[in-house]
């Protein structure tokens, strides 16, 4: 799966690691320096796509 966070710092991580269980819902558990870095806290433009 590829994960798009968008923004002026925007960013596409491709092969990311998706566990999916029936009663669960989407969570993202990113590294604090590549949060910032792209800015994650500034935008509300995320995508999860194949």
């Amino acid at each position: 799966m590829k994960l798009r966070i968008g923004g002026p710092a925007g960013v596409t991580f491709n092969n990311v690691h998706v566990r999916i269980h029936s009663t669960g819902r989407l969570n993202v558990h990113m590294d604090t320096d590549e949060a910032n870095a792209c800015g994650l806290h500034l935008t509300k433009d995320i995508e999860i796509f194949k």
